[in-house]
């Protein structure tokens, strides 16, 4: 009795972990129209700029009301 007890306690903590996250994200439809709102994205990295220029490039051509910039930290830390 004791283990089933347990579980379902274990069980309960779980899903209340995870359920008030979920509640809480925002719709990516959401994200967007934010983000139209804005009109900038900034894109810290450390990466090459010639990696980091395809990936904001691709941001472009999915999301062309966007205006990405890109700040490149000289080292492995940003």
């Amino acid at each position: 009795m004791q283990t089933v007890i347990r579980i379902w306690f274990l069980l309960a903590l779980i899903l209340a972990g995870i359920f008030p996250s979920a509640i809480n994200a925002a719709s990516p439809d959401a994200v967007v129209e934010a983000a139209k709102k804005e009109g900038t994205l900034v894109f810290y990295t450390s990466m090459t700029v010639g990696q980091a220029q395809e990936m904001l490039n691709a941001f472009k051509a999915k999301y062309p009301f966007l205006e990405p910039k890109m700040y490149r930290a000289v080292g492995e830390r940003l």
